[in-house]
């Protein structure tokens, strides 16, 4: 029984240092301030990947708000990867002046090959441009998000994650969460490390990689169930920094109901997992040269490993009666109360770029941290589940009104 303490004792130390530096990026923050932007002459060429699978619904928007970027859209090529589809989702592509390609492959599912088909085709047939944006098709862009996300390349910038708005926050508790975690990721994490010089991750859509980093892909070799962390984590080992433009914002659409976010969440989970054992050996070598952002990609993988660890050491010790019933409240009751504050932050510095009611913003604040607590099924699911790709539909063509 004292090896079952011993291990809790040493899994909650592992948890606690894999979030400790929330407290330094939580700081900088609130204390950071926007800094004059130098304006680059608007002349560089750009191509914007879409991997799309049944989205006649929903690619019309995304490419109609690519038609109204204040950047030349004579500069900008859309290149669209209609992948397995049995709807219109390439002949809508097509009608909006699109480079449409068609993808039938049963065998390989997921965005990552389809991507990858996108790349090398366009490496044969285009490869003309200064860089590449990738986006999913239902997303909306701001009429300046690719003038903002230039800004930030021609400082040199080589990879450039963006700021991820929702489409659809006002639909529901399970939007409004999910919407407010990516709120959160970027307010709180990605912006401070951006300023502190370390690298930011990509997560799925709205970034950008430069015409270098196409070459060294040579293609997309990432087929992971999560291959945009596969991606960041690829592209630290190799020496790269990920960047971010606080500025340059997207629009994405949020499951409405718990199921699709369940499946969802558990793909993103079981994904990292994934990765661990795919770059464990070169995530070690990275730690052992002391390579601070190769320690941070490898902090946000761990809880994939330590949160179900945890889960799991505290329900042994309860059954074994080394911790009671208050003990395990206590320590619930903690969580929920910290993870309600980082909500509530988020709503306040955040509160111009939340499309909805005070009151939605409320209990949103109150259901967050019940909405994270379902994390601890999830991975849990993740370690012993099959998780295949699975699409997830997109219906909602607009921004939700303010409400």
């Amino acid at each position: 029984m004292d090896l079952l303490k011993t291990t809790n004792i040493l899994l909650t130390i592992l948890m606690g240092l894999c979030y400790l530096p929330m407290l330094v990026y939580v700081i900088g923050a609130l204390m950071s301030h926007e800094e004059n932007k130098k304006e680059y002459p608007q002349n560089r060429r750009y191509g914007l990947l879409v991997c799309a699978r049944n989205e006649e619904k929903v690619i019309a928007s995304l490419l109609e708000s690519i038609d109204k970027q204040t950047y030349p859209r004579q500069l900008l090529d859309v290149f669209v990867m209609a992948d397995n589809c049995d709807d219109d989702t390439a002949v809508i592509a097509k009608k909006h002046g699109a480079f449409v390609y068609e993808r039938h492959d049963e065998n390989k599912i997921g965005k990552g090959y389809a991507l990858d088909l996108l790349c090398k085709r366009i490496k044969e047939e285009h490869d003309d441009y200064d860089g590449f944006f990738v986006f999913d098709a239902d997303n909306i862009l701001k009429e300046d998000y690719i003038a903002k996300m230039h800004e930030k390349i021609g400082e040199g910038r080589q990879i450039i994650t963006s700021y991820r708005s929702s489409k659809n926050i006002s639909s529901g508790v399970v939007a409004g969460c999910q919407s407010l975690w990516f709120f959160l990721t970027d307010r709180f994490l990605n912006y401070p490390r951006d300023l502190l010089g370390i690298s930011c991750t990509v997560s799925g859509t709205g970034f950008y990689f430069s015409h270098r980093i196409f070459e060294l892909m040579n293609g997309w070799p990432y087929h992971s169930l999560s291959e945009d962390i596969e991606f960041s984590l690829d592209m630290v080992l190799k020496g790269e920094r990920i960047t971010y433009c606080h500025e340059a914002i997207f629009y994405d659409e949020q499951p409405l109901t718990y199921a699709q976010s369940h499946l969802q969440r558990l793909r993103w989970n079981k994904g990292y997992l994934q990765v661990i054992g795919l770059y464990w050996q070169a995530i070690l070598k990275g730690i052992g040269h002391g390579d601070l952002n190769v320690l941070e990609l490898t902090r946000i993988l761990l809880p994939a490993l330590f949160t179900p660890s945890c889960f799991v050491m505290t329900m042994l010790l309860w059954l074994s009666g080394q911790n009671d019933l208050i003990h395990i409240l206590t320590k619930a009751s903690f969580s929920y109360l910290a993870l309600f504050v980082m909500a509530a932050m988020t709503v306040v510095c955040e509160s111009k770029r939340i499309r909805c009611s005070l009151n939605k913003k409320i209990i949103y604040c109150l259901c967050f941290p019940l909405f994270m607590a379902s994390y601890l099924i999830i991975s849990l699911q993740a370690l012993f589940v099959k998780v295949t790709w699975k699409p997830i539909r997109h219906e909602i063509c607009s921004l939700d009104p303010l409400s």
